[in-house]
């Protein structure tokens, strides 16, 4: 019986991300939802600025009254352009960082494990571009480990 409910919630879950998938990712309803969203926010801000002047009123305590309205605006504006999905085009074109920008090929089908991603076949590696730091290695300069690391709210947006 548990389990009938559990599979009903994720059967609803799922059902209600694949509408607002197709709803609010697209035009012209990701664009109503921004300018909404924007507005929504513009008419809450000077109800934030009196929100947020008691001290016990503010996410934490010790944050100034600036800070507490900034959060706040942040965490608004994150969640819209998530929920619409938005997000800047990329490219792999190196820009400022110059020579030390590269591109990496995917490794052969062979080295990759299955088991941790599932059987979607959606998931398929891609190129990625990566910036040395400090600077690119000289061809004649033994690279003895290399830290891929990806920004936290890397995937946020994208």
């Amino acid at each position: 019986m548990d389990m009938d409910i559990v599979e009903a919630v994720e059967a609803e879950t799922t059902t209600f991300e694949q509408l607002r998938r197709f709803l609010f990712t697209r035009a012209p309803l990701k664009q109503i939802w921004l300018i909404g969203a924007l507005a929504f926010n513009l008419i809450r801000i000077p109800f934030l600025f009196l929100y947020y002047l008691p001290v016990s009123t503010r996410p934490v305590a010790s944050w100034t009254y600036e800070q507490a309205i900034r959060v706040r605006l942040f965490k608004a504006a994150v969640y819209n352009l998530a929920f619409t999905e938005l997000s800047p085009a990329l490219s792999l074109e190196p820009g400022k960082e110059g020579d030390r920008f590269v591109c990496m090929k995917p490794a052969a089908k062979e080295l990759y494990q299955i088991e941790p991603l599932g059987v979607d076949d959606s998931v398929k590696p891609l190129v990625v571009g990566g910036t040395w730091y400090p600077r690119r290695p000289t061809t004649n300069e033994e690279v003895k480990l290399v830290v891929l690391h990806f920004h936290g709210m890397c995937n946020l947006l994208l």
